[in-house]
């Protein structure tokens, strides 16, 4: 009976340890999901701006929906000025949708350990947008 003394520490300290180690992880995919909802939000909501930018002298004239670019691209970034410091942003407008793509790292915690130095965790955010005219 002597031998068994401390084999019950010894497995509840690998439980402990295997236990905050998956909480750990679980922690840092929650914070890739957040932000990667996050930046959907304001992709959706950037290319929702640059939509609302129709060509009122085009609609007037020939009745179609056309974007005015610059108008567009400039509404989408003002929404996206307004974000938390997005890696790279890309507004794309044509000549009846608007585009944009955001994509941003995320700092990890106990994942980091996991993964090499120079490979960093990337989230985008995607979201298209095309203006309708209600009948």
């Amino acid at each position: 009976m002597k031998r068994d003394e401390g084999s019950i520490t010894l497995w509840v300290l690998g439980l402990t340890m295997m236990v905050l180690a998956l909480g750990g992880i679980g922690l840092d995919l929650w914070r890739v999901l957040d932000v990667r909802r996050e930046l959907g939000l304001l992709a959706d909501s950037a290319a929702i701006a640059g939509a609302s930018a129709i060509d009122e002298v085009e609609l007037r004239e020939t009745g179609e929906v056309v974007l005015e670019p610059s108008s567009a691209e400039s509404r989408a970034l003002a929404v996206l000025a307004g974000a938390a410091d997005p890696s790279e942003v890309i507004v794309s407008v044509g000549a009846n949708v608007v585009l944009v793509e955001i994509r941003r790292e995320v700092d990890l915690s106990l994942l980091s350990l996991l993964l090499p130095a120079e490979d960093g965790v990337f989230v985008e955010g995607v979201a298209e947008a095309r203006p309708t005219v209600a009948p």
